[in-house]
């Protein structure tokens, strides 16, 4: 979900990265009451399109993505999104989330890449979803912290803005736009270089 982008790539973003300091404090509380009121289950149940850009610590473009996720809601509630990505350089990924609401607009999340568990809420139109994300780096892995928000925007579009940091430092951010579309199209992934051709 919510930051699904390729975590080879964002390895890549982080070594990247040295020195930058950065604060993101706004408050969450301040979208009480915001409107359209985001429904998390309600929006992922089915097929929704994404389109994305990762930017390095610099604010540079470093890859352009886009992924169909296709979500399912089972008999006790926890919400599936299978994620399918495809990437401006014709390589693909696959992230499959597991979520579920534990108390009134809470909740919370698991994914294999995802260190412990995920944790979010909903305030009006507006989700907060924080966790630690694992990203292989030779024969070892580094831990982001992922910090993402979504909004959801009158005309259904869902914009999404995540912080990645290490140590506190930020070193890369990544922002996504969602539609929902109709189930047929989440099937129809464009091929890895027919997409790469057409991003560049």
């Amino acid at each position: 979900m919510f930051s699904i982008f390729p975590v080879r790539r964002i390895a890549l973003v982080a070594l990247a990265a040295t020195t930058l300091s950065a604060c993101f404090s706004t408050r969450h509380a301040s979208f009480e009451g915001a409107l359209p009121a985001f429904e998390l289950s309600n929006y992922f149940d089915g097929c929704v399109v994404g389109w994305g850009v990762i930017d390095n610590w610099r604010g540079e473009p470093a890859s352009r993505f886009k992924v169909h996720i296709d979500g399912s809601i089972d008999d006790r509630g926890v919400l599936t999104l299978d994620e399918q990505f495809v990437y401006d350089d014709a390589s693909r990924s696959t992230r499959v989330w597991r979520i579920q609401e534990t108390s009134p607009n809470q909740y919370r999340g698991t994914a294999a890449d995802v260190e412990g568990e995920a944790s979010g809420e909903v305030i009006g139109n507006t989700l907060r979803w924080k966790y630690r994300l694992r990203v292989p780096r030779g024969g070892s892995d580094i831990v982001l912290t992922v910090d993402d928000w979504l909004r959801l925007q009158p005309d259904g579009v869902l914009l999404n803005y995540s912080l990645l940091k290490k140590f506190g430092i930020t070193v890369g951010k990544v922002s996504i736009a969602f539609q929902r579309r109709d189930d047929e199209v989440c099937a129809e992934l464009p091929s890895a270089q027919a997409w790469a051709t057409a991003a560049r």
